[in-house]
């Protein structure tokens, strides 16, 4: 593929796996779990790479875009190899050519390496990974900040999030009891004698076992919804159907859970209300749970301001005239 010069910029997003609308299959699921293991972060630069898009910037991917929009380009790449491990080893099957000035990749933290040898290039923390030792690294790299992540580099802040307010909703305000609970990080050992109390349903699996409408349907059955993880989409997007969470805070050696409620919510505004930070905090979802949409819908708002902020920033530093 050759990328001719436009007066756009051309943003790289290194992504390769496309979740699948459709877990519910026995083979499916088999493939997506033992291959391709995507998580929340291929979602977010899925959703990246249609904001650049909708802001006609030209965006190139490497699988099949969850958002289609016409400035997307996809060179679709390929797994070398079925494997065991995370399965990132991945090819192009055609050489890719792009004008050298007006491009930038965008990596997320876990990508060490500069696989499209671009002089420009985003680095983005989507998770509290800090081991910067074996990146390549050059003096136009910039680096972009998902949350509140803990770096020793100087970062600006970037989020893109799919809210799906399409598919999560309140349909059951009223007859709901009892509680469920999703294990991700942070997750203790022993969570099964913590979480017996609460007599609780497992729907860790909600996309193998059908996907958003499953999860609508728990999150509309139970009245809170209990994690042991501080920041996941889980913590706040079940408010979308009118479930709680409770964020169980027990390690008092893990150091954000330190934090009183009121320096969590200001670390983490989009868990503002309809969150619970520790059992004892309940009594703030229970008040709050109705303001979560609109709550949302402002947060998004300002995500968008981040997007157009780092299109300026690009802009500023490759010279772009438009």
């Amino acid at each position: 593929m050759i990328l001719h010069s436009e007066d756009k910029l051309t943003f790289l997003v290194e992504i390769h796996r496309t979740p699948p609308p459709d877990l519910t299959s026995e083979e499916n699921s088999v493939v997506w779990k033992k291959l391709y293991r995507y998580t929340g972060g291929d979602i977010v630069l899925h959703r990246l790479a249609y904001k650049l898009a909708e802001r006609n910037q030209r965006v190139v991917m490497f699988t099949p875009p969850m958002f289609p929009h016409e400035n997307i380009l996809v060179l679709d790449t390929r797994l070398r190899a079925p494997t065991d491990d995370d399965g990132r080893d991945w090819v192009l099957p055609e050489k890719l050519q792009y004008p050298i000035k007006e491009t930038i990749s965008v990596y997320p933290e876990i990508q060490p390496a500069q696989p499209f040898n671009t002089k420009y290039n985003a680095r983005w923390f989507l998770s509290d990974d800090k081991n910067y030792s074996s990146w390549a690294e050059s003096e136009n790299d910039a680096y972009f900040n998902f949350s509140v992540f803990k770096t020793d580099k100087p970062t600006q802040s970037l989020r893109a999030i799919h809210y799906n307010f399409e598919n999560l909703y309140k349909t059951n305000n009223g007859r709901r009891k009892g509680f469920c609970h999703f294990l991700h990080k942070y997750t203790p050992e022993d969570y099964e004698s913590i979480l017996k109390p609460f007599n609780s349903e497992d729907i860790s699996d909600w996309r193998e076992r059908g996907g958003t409408s499953y999860l609508r349907e728990k999150l509309n059955e139970y009245e809170y919804l209990i994690t042991f993880d501080k920041q996941t989409v889980m913590t706040y997007l079940p408010g979308l159907c009118g479930c709680k969470s409770i964020i169980y805070n027990i390690d008092e050696h893990i150091e954000w859970k330190n934090m009183t409620p009121t320096e969590y919510r200001l670390n983490y505004p989009h868990h503002k209300y309809g969150c619970a930070f520790g059992i004892e905090d309940i009594e703030w979802a229970n008040k709050t749970i109705d303001l979560v949409p609109e709550h949302l819908r402002e947060m998004e708002k300002l995500d968008d301001k981040t997007v157009d902020n780092f299109i300026k920033f690009w802009e500023k530093k490759t010279g772009l005239k438009i």
